[in-house]
């Protein structure tokens, strides 16, 4: 690292670094991402002011520096009069000082002409519910509620994740909710917690809530990723009935009757139909044909897809592979096993009808989130969404969140609120 101060160099700390480098978290400036944090261990991020931010493909020289530092209007830095420049980011009024507030802008415009736009986050995203009903939706709003993993919530504090599907019933009809779409990991890879789990999931049954259930690595029987259980799921299925799914009129089809390890249901809202895909855990190559095979179906062409298994995409905001993703622990090692980014070529760009896809399994405070265009031309969104790691205001752990998601068809535009669930 090389600092300068007014374009004047001062001084030099730090080795080199190899080249072709993949962190393991999204780069951030101004912050930290890391999932190591507590309340007695926190995070550090900058607490100063940033006014504009320049990447470029090369070292620059301290010449160079004091050039650029010289430059009054840094917008007018561009590919054109810079051919060393790949991103350019200036924030402006309230963004400079990073606080995160509802009225700054979504995005920092890229001046460099690369049109690498930034999004504009902060260090914490998950955040107590204001008094006001930021659940609400209006004529032109229905929601889809996302859980991220539960484990620590089921393990550590219990009764929250009663109070968190207690909430959900109690404003599903302000929420004009869909479904509730959880990402695995529903139990802390313990017997145990497969009583509490369940037990708590009658509250939305009961409440007749649509909710799809998806295996996480800690769900399955072995308990463990290393052991030779494989896709053994007899405790998730002994504690959620197949004849309670099927017999809804959202059920499509599961892979393998009698089993909800891999499930299609279909939802409607605002005339508007969705396929929501319920996968296991580094789906077999079988799995992911039988997903395409109903996707293909003509009576499902108009339908948006959204899939759902428990590890597609990293922190680092990129698709999970072999040194991140289910293979990279041995997972199931007797059968055939597709990491996130095998689930995109395989699965997702195939289809014209996909539109979201999500998990959970590795912890970050933010939704990371992926934009790429399918093999037909169509946008599709791929999210992480697990704040497991969150601790609450007394420093335990098992914070009870939920990422609430409206969809607008209105002004065809989605956005969240990721909320902590206070226990009453």
């Amino acid at each position: 690292f090389y600092l300068y101060d007014k374009g004047v160099f001062i001084e030099k700390q730090g080795t080199t670094v190899g080249t072709n480098n993949k962190g393991t978290y999204a780069p951030a400036i101004g912050n930290d991402l890391r999932s190591t944090a507590t309340k007695l261990t926190p995070r550090y991020p900058f607490l100063g002011e940033i006014k504009d931010v320049a990447v470029y493909t090369k070292a620059l020289t301290a010449d160079e520096v004091l050039t650029e530092y010289n430059i009054t209007d840094k917008k007018s830095i561009n590919k054109n009069n810079n051919p060393y420049i790949l991103h350019n980011w200036v924030l402006e009024g309230e963004a400079i000082s990073l606080i995160y507030k509802e009225s700054m802008p979504e995005w920092v415009y890229d001046y460099s002409g690369n049109e690498n736009h930034a999004y504009l986050s902060t260090s914490f995203h998950w955040y107590d519910a204001p008094q006001e009903k930021w659940w609400e939706a209006n004529e032109d709003e229905y929601t889809f509620v996302f859980y991220p993993d539960i484990q620590e919530t089921v393990d550590f504090q219990k009764s929250k994740i009663y109070v968190q599907n207690e909430w959900v019933v109690e404003h599903a009809d302000e929420m004009n909710l869909t479904a509730v779409l959880t990402l695995g990991d529903l139990t802390n890879a313990s017997l145990c917690h497969w009583s509490t789990t369940s037990d708590a999931f009658k509250i939305l049954q009961n409440a007749d809530i649509p909710h799809v259930l998806i295996l996480g690595n800690h769900d399955y029987d072995d308990q463990t990723l290393t052991s030779a259980g494989g896709r053994e799921s007899g405790h998730f299925n002994e504690n959620f009935k197949y004849e309670d799914y099927a017999s809804k009129e959202w059920f499509v089809e599961a892979k393998e009757v009698g089993k909800l390890d891999n499930v299609c249901y279909k939802f409607s809202a605002l005339g508007v139909n969705y396929l929501v895909f319920a996968l296991e855990f580094g789906p077999a190559d079988a799995t992911m044909e039988w997903a395409s095979s109903i996707l293909d179906r003509p009576e499902y062409a108009d339908y948006r897809a959204i899939i759902l298994s428990h590890n597609i995409l990293g922190r680092n905001g990129y698709f999970t592979d072999e040194t991140n993703g289910p293979t990279k622990y041995g997972f199931n090692v007797t059968e055939d096993v597709n990491n996130g980014i095998d689930i995109w070529e395989k699965l997702l760009r195939k289809h014209d009808n996909v539109f979201i896809s999500a998990g959970g399994h590795v912890a970050v405070d933010s939704i990371m989130r992926k934009y790429d265009t399918g093999d037909h031309g169509n946008q599709i969104l791929s999210m992480l969404i697990n704040g497991q790691s969150v601790v609450d205001y007394n420093g335990k752990r098992g914070a009870s969140l939920i990422a609430v998601c409206k969809f607008n068809e209105k002004t065809k535009t989605n956005y969240f609120k990721r909320r902590n669930i206070k226990k009453r």
